[in-house]
């Protein structure tokens, strides 16, 4: 039994020793793959800063304005790119404000209500003033003909 047991604890020896082993390799190929994502991220860091320095120096000043040498393009403040909502798709209700909101403008503080409907194309509209509610303007709206009296 003696030889039986020298060799289970030799076995035994040899398996931890290459536990071991095994782990020495992965802790060692784990800080390599590490490092080496550390480096990209640095490299990209660094790349990006140069980026961001060679676009700062590509600004010259004239007559201490900073001037941009980048390409521009103008744009009139005056022409509003809008597009207009399908009303064919819009309920009755949904037009009738619409419409009214398409006479008075646009404009911060107010809201449009429908008060009645005065006939079946006719819807009666206010605008108010979100502050006070006080009515500024009556419309009646002619849904059909698409008009604002």
């Amino acid at each position: 039994m003696k030889k039986k047991d020298k060799s289970v604890s030799t076995l035994i020896i040899i398996l931890i020793l290459l536990i071991i082993a095994v782990a020495v390799v992965l802790i060692t190929n784990f800080k390599t793959f590490k490092d080496e994502n550390s480096n990209t991220v640095n490299n990209n860091v660094t790349n990006n800063n140069q980026t961001v320095n060679n676009e700062i120096e590509n600004n010259t000043t004239v007559n201490g304005n900073i001037e941009n040498n980048l390409p521009t393009t103008n744009v009139d403040p005056n022409a509003v790119n809008e597009t207009k909502p399908d009303t064919s798709k819009m309920t009755d209700e949904e037009l009738a404000l619409y419409l009214a909101k398409e006479e008075w403008g646009t404009g911060q503080g107010i809201y449009f209500t429908i008060n009645s409907k005065k006939s079946e194309n006719e819807y009666i509209v206010s605008v108010s003033n979100s502050e006070t509610t006080e009515v500024l303007q009556w419309y009646t709206v002619d849904i059909k003909a698409k008009t604002v009296k």
